[in-house]
């Protein structure tokens, strides 16, 4: 695997672990903390979509209810 590809794949991963934090933050009713988070990821990846992460996860998750839900929770938290 090139470099490009190993780079591509650990930013991907970054910015979906990132994005599970904020959403799990907003589920426990943490939503000022959620926010912060949400402002981090922005801030480390200022083109972070919504959109853009529900086309990332369909790639590794199954079932459209979960994708749906996140993308619940990240909205919640203001992401655009």
């Amino acid at each position: 695997m090139s470099f490009m590809a190993r780079r591509d794949r650990y930013c991907a991963a970054t910015k979906c672990r990132r994005a599970l934090l904020v959403a799990s933050t907003v589920r426990l009713g943490k939503l000022n903390e959620a926010r912060v988070a949400a402002a981090r990821l922005i801030e480390a990846t200022p083109d972070f979509t919504v959109a853009g992460f529900e086309r990332m996860a369909q790639s590794f998750l199954s079932r459209p209810e979960l994708v749906a839900a996140i993308s619940s929770a990240l909205t919640e938290a203001g992401l655009p």
